[in-house]
């Protein structure tokens, strides 16, 4: 980065000499060869950038609390993820209409869950988040695994399921929440049960 300097105050200088980018207006800045801005264009462009990876953090955030939250089974934690009254469309997953209250699925994943699985498990795996302004769209994939509390059931296999999750989110003050989601199921799958045996070295 290069800056050209005309003479300032020393008021504006940094106690080491070095320009005070937070004061001074006087000098030019060259983020990359070529594209020289102004010291406060250049503030407001990094401020901009900042906000913008502090905001997708935070969604990316919500998202990983809602999964956690269902294998957890903490449904005020995971409908916590959401707006007051939110509707979402899991008619793919659950015997539900595409326009339900999301505390009536949560109610419906934790019985759904305390009858039929002993553990569970949602990795999260691509996230694309397009923000504009308070409000994002946003697309999540997972890997849900399932293991049921009878090895009965199905032969024992393990239930698993590749979802994506498509979220509109807006930010509230409570700070970012999603709107409206709707989940897909892309694949589902049973994968046989295997033991898994701890490594020994040999003798």
């Amino acid at each position: 980065m290069q800056f050209d300097i005309d003479p300032i105050p020393e008021s504006n200088r940094s106690v080491r000499g070095k320009i005070d980018l937070t004061t001074s207006t006087q000098c030019n800045v060259e983020p990359f060869p070529g594209a020289r801005i102004g010291c406060r264009t250049y503030r407001w462009a990094m401020n901009k950038k900042i906000r913008f990876l502090l905001d997708r953090q935070e969604i990316r955030d919500v998202v990983t609390r809602y999964f956690i939250s269902a294998d957890r089974r903490d449904f005020v934690s995971l409908v916590d993820c959401f707006v007051p009254g939110t509707l979402v469309d899991y008619s793919e997953l659950l015997p539900v209409s595409s326009g339900t209250p999301i505390v009536e699925v949560a109610a419906m994943i934790d019985s759904a869950m305390s009858g039929l699985y002993s553990n569970t498990q949602h990795f999260m795996g691509n996230h694309e988040c397009i923000i504009d302004g308070d409000r994002a769209a946003v697309e999540t994939y997972c890997l849900a695994i399932h293991e049921y509390l009878d090895d009965a059931v199905d032969d024992g296999t393990r239930p698993t399921s590749a979802l994506r999750y498509i979220d509109q989110f807006v930010r509230t003050s409570d700070g970012w929440r999603i709107g409206h989601r709707k989940a897909v199921r892309d694949i589902a799958l049973q994968f046989p049960p295997r033991a898994v045996t701890m490594w020994q070295p040999e003798d």
